[in-house]
């Protein structure tokens, strides 16, 4: 064998034993981590009113006191907000939140307090039905990591929740809103 063929061999073998190793090598590569598991969801088939509905739906969620003494603070915040509101959602809908001193002003024993604003823009003029109202601000909630933590906060340990809808008259947008606050 000539010293060039030799060299040839050895470049050859060189050249095959690079992607074996770039192979062994790929093969003990951590596995990429799991996706996270889909939230939560929940399908609220009770009947009643908007806020009976989102009420209910928060019981079959969660085992929580309903605070039936409180001042109605939760339904007017839902109606008040459904009428300043009534062509779209925005994501200023956040700078309505009650503030700690107002959510706190309406349940005075409370030692804490939370709150989730659900806002459902609408087309076609009709408030939906109380079950697909609360469907849908519950789900959207349980998606949500801060709602959620709202809701499943061990100092959360009573519920109120109201809605509240401004359809159109003339059959073009509205706005549902969906309020739930929570205290201990």
């Amino acid at each position: 064998m000539t010293v060039t063929a030799a060299r040839h061999r050895r470049k050859l073998a060189g050249l095959v034993m690079l992607p074996v190793a770039a192979l062994a090598l790929g093969a003990c590569a951590p596995k990429p981590a799991p996706p996270p598991p889909p939230p939560p969801t929940v399908s609220c088939t009770v009947g009643g009113t908007l806020s009976e509905a989102v009420e209910a739906c928060h019981t079959n969620y969660r085992a929580y006191n309903l605070d039936t003494a409180n001042n109605g603070a939760e339904a007017t915040v839902a109606r008040i907000l459904a009428a300043i509101t009534p062509t779209s959602c925005s994501s200023a809908l956040a700078s309505f939140h009650s503030s700690g001193a107002t959510l706190m002003g309406y349940y005075p024993a409370a030692s804490s307090g939370s709150e989730n604003l659900y806002c459902m823009y609408f087309s076609n003029g009709q408030c939906p039905s109380a079950a697909l109202g609360a469907t849908k601000a519950m789900n959207g909630w349980l998606a949500s990591p801060g709602h959620k933590a709202n809701m499943d906060s061990i100092l959360s340990l009573w519920v109120n929740a109201a809605a509240g809808c401004v359809p159109t008259a003339s059959g073009g947008s509205g706005v549902y809103i969906a309020v739930a606050q929570f205290h201990t």
